[in-house]
């Protein structure tokens, strides 16, 4: 299997060729120059990707199932997840949802992979927050990475214990 393509490698290498024409510039000027570069970037037809721009690369894959695939592909390369890829995620919304719990709970996928299926859900699919993070961290055999990010959402998810709730989950973690 080839790797997959390196989107952010791509950005990076367009970024430092403007901030290199912008010449001296100060930090807060390099940060707005960021934000413009990324949009015209992530826009403009690259022909390694047959003419067509990043952001259509990925709109071309409208089933939830794609997505995961491809977002397990990054993690097995360990080549960093495009955030052009996370925001189709977004873009489905909800529709999205049951393949990331998939993922999610599927111990035989990438760690790495998992972990973004539930920062996806925890942003698109805030109420699911506490089933979810109980579920996983009930199911973690140790203190994990994903069963600490599930505790940390449930508790931005239910307020940091504002409301009572969201103390089990950390406490399930502490056991």
């Amino acid at each position: 299997m080839a790797n997959p393509m390196d989107f952010d490698g791509m950005f990076r290498r367009a970024f430092a060729k403007k901030l290199s024409a912008a010449g001296e510039i100060g930090e807060d000027a390099a940060e707005a120059l960021l934000d413009v570069a990324y949009e015209e970037w992530a826009e403009a037809p690259d022909a390694r990707l047959n003419g067509i721009s990043p952001r259509q690369w990925f709109l071309r894959m409208s089933a939830p199932e794609e997505l995961i695939a491809s977002l397990e592909e990054y993690a097995r390369a360990r080549v960093d997840v495009p955030d052009l890829l996370l925001e189709r995620f977004e873009a489905l919304g909800e529709a999205a949802a049951p393949a990331l719990e998939g993922l999610l709970f599927d111990a035989g996928k990438p760690e790495e992979a998992r972990e973004h299926a539930l920062s996806l859900l925890l942003e698109i699919a805030p109420e699911r927050t506490e089933r979810l993070a109980a579920d996983i961290v009930l199911r973690a055999p140790d203190s994990s990475d994903l069963a600490e990010r599930a505790a940390e959402g449930s508790e931005e998810g239910a307020g940091a214990g504002a409301d009572g709730r969201s103390w089990r989950v950390s406490r399930a973690i502490s056991k």
